[in-house]
């Protein structure tokens, strides 16, 4: 493929992901804007760590931490992580010889339900832990071991969540790893300590030190009431919330969970994409079924939802494993050649599909928002993105395009090879 072409079909992707953005983004909500507001002045209590690190900047260029400081770094985190999951598409792209499939899978994965939650969760730690673990990953295939744990361990502190979110994709990193060195020239076993260091952290933090510090409650009370700006009822609930331990957190969830898991319509949001990443996944690599790897690889995709024990964010948690699947076809892109034999015919069709219904399915949002384009508005993206992956299949096959689309007398394919 010509650069021309790259930079179109880079374009195309880049297009998607702000489109899907724009669905959902807004400013940070009250119960996002406390959590930039806990720091450790209350004594050492969870998800403290952004706040305090926040307040360091505040104090470093002379801003008090308000709504607009906390809104430029939510922004400026959101888009930096938007960035970030760009890349690793066109990485995934670049490693699949820039095949029409790939290219249509990661659009399929830049108009999804997790994107559209990406927009909505603006101000969330979801953008603070979720690239540390995606960092680690990458320093694990680079066999920096010990800097992957320590990103771990801060993404720990960040938001406890992340021992079942980007833990399990770090250890499966680190096996996959292990095991291409141990078919290699080095030889080298997986280093248990880094791998297994986040995992003692977080037994330490969610069970040696479960509570919060005496006074905790009403201090941070006070502390938000000091800013207007936090409404909602935020200012008495958010004290609580967050004291909030494990054991009260299970009690509180258990009538709940069979009906969360089962959800027809969370499942149904997600599996599209999934699925299509999935068929990506399988074109690099077929584990059997029953294997370790293939076990391994559900655990990882699956282990979030394990979050509904604890948490009341239904659809968030969901969408995280549509995050996992796209992970793991990035790590087997990394580390695997592209396939010898072209991809069986038609296979496009799967993750189009999955395009037509991310743009189809309203994603349920947190704090009671809904989607800003109409139906009309996402039918146009869906023509949009068709358009472009048929261009790009032209172009890819080297079907002669100048009968379907001229620019200026000459064909779309003569234009790229310029």
């Amino acid at each position: 493929m010509s650069s021309r072409a790259k930079v179109a079909t880079c374009l195309l992707l880049a297009a998607a992901l702000v489109a899907t953005l724009s669905r959902t983004w807004q400013a940070p909500n009250d119960w996002a804007e406390a959590h930039w507001l806990l720091d450790y002045r209350f004594g050492f209590v969870k998800r403290a760590l952004p706040g305090q690190l926040l307040a360091w900047l505040g104090a470093t260029i002379g801003r008090p931490v308000d709504e607009g400081l906390i809104a430029g770094v939510s922004w400026t985190l959101c888009a930096l992580f938007a960035a970030l999951l760009l890349v690793l598409t066109v990485r995934i792209a670049r490693r699949s010889s820039w095949s029409v499939e790939s290219v249509a899978v990661g659009a399929a994965f830049l108009t999804s339900p997790f994107v559209v939650m990406t927009g909505n969760v603006m101000g969330y730690h979801d953008h603070v832990f979720l690239p540390l673990g995606i960092a680690s990953v990458w320093l694990v295939m680079r066999d920096r071991w010990w800097g992957a744990s320590m990103l771990q361990v801060a993404a720990l502190f960040v938001h406890e969540a992340s021992i079942l979110v980007v833990y399990p994709v770090f250890v499966l990193a680190g096996l996959l790893r292990a095991d291409d060195r141990l078919r290699g020239a080095t030889r080298r076993p997986l280093p248990l300590a880094p791998v297994l260091l986040p995992f003692v952290v977080a037994i330490v933090l969610d069970v040696v030190v479960p509570t919060v510090p005496v006074g905790f409650e009403a201090a941070f009370t006070a502390h938000l009431r000091q800013h207007a700006f936090v409404h909602g009822g935020i200012d008495t609930l958010g004290g609580p919330m967050l004291a909030g331990t494990l054991s009260q957190a299970l009690d509180l969830m258990r009538p709940y969970l069979g009906a969360n898991l089962s959800k027809a319509s969370s499942i149904g949001l997600v599996a599209p994409t999934t699925v299509a990443l999935l068929l990506l996944l399988l074109s690099r690599t077929r584990p059997a079924i029953l294997s370790l790897e293939a076990l391994a690889i559900a655990g990882v995709v699956l282990a979030p939802q394990a979050l509904h024990l604890i948490a009341w964010d239904l659809e968030r948690l969901w969408t995280w494993s549509i995050l996992l699947m796209f992970l793991v076809a990035w790590i087997y892109s990394e580390r695997e050649e592209p396939p010898p034999e072209a991809a069986p015919r038609g296979a496009f069709v799967v993750p189009f599909l999955a395009i037509c219904c991310n743009l189809a399915m309203e994603t349920p949002l947190m704090g009671n928002v809904g989607e800003r384009p109409s139906r009309t508005a996402r039918a146009g993206m869906l023509v949009a993105l068709a358009a472009g992956l048929l261009v790009l299949g032209a172009i890819r096959s080297g079907t002669p395009v100048g009968t379907l689309v001229k620019w200026r007398g000459r064909s779309l394919r003569e234009l790229f090879r310029r």
